[in-house]
């Protein structure tokens, strides 16, 4: 899949776009909004973040799912891939059952990186920063990312908090 953005993409208005996804902290999930009576269509990049992160990466060989299935997740579309296309995703999804451990940041961090590498390299972005931290009193993950245009102006900067429910 080859990600075409604008050079002033996540910089200003931009009609005739597709929907929007849009990260809804309080429900902890992507959204479609309504502006105008029409679904919201003004930012390609911030949908293609929400898309590469919290798309459920299929396992690659060797691994296993958290939960002991055999359930390889991962989008249909990826098995039509061309030369040149990457699978769209992330591994965040193999972390919903894990204790909010030590480390478990560095995990969830790498992951995001590895998720969003395609825009890095389609030069979509030129910068990306991840960090990620556990706030224990919300039992959840908070993941929080700088994205950069090549213009060195931040595109795009956004906590995401997954949530874990301790209930093991």
């Amino acid at each position: 899949m080859e990600i075409r953005i604008r050079h002033n993409e996540g910089l200003a208005d931009q009609p005739n776009l597709l929907i929007d996804t849009v990260w809804d902290v309080k429900k902890k999930c992507g959204i479609w909004i309504i502006d105008n009576q029409m679904l919201k269509h003004d930012s390609a990049l911030y949908t293609c973040i929400i898309l590469c992160l919290f798309t459920d990466k299929k396992l690659g060989e060797g691994m296993t799912a958290p939960d002991g299935t055999k359930d390889q997740r991962g989008w249909f579309g990826d098995s039509l891939l061309l030369d040149g296309e990457f699978e769209i995703g992330s591994y965040l999804w193999t972390l919903d059952r894990e204790y909010l451990t030590d480390g478990i940041e560095q995990t969830a961090s790498d992951f995001a990186v590895e998720a969003l590498q395609p825009l890095v390299d389609q030069k979509v972005i030129s910068q990306l920063n991840v960090q990620s931290k556990i706030d224990r009193s919300a039992s959840q993950l908070e993941i929080s990312l700088d994205c950069f245009s090549h213009k060195d102006q931040k595109a795009i900067n956004q906590k995401f908090n997954l949530w874990w429910e301790q209930t093991r």
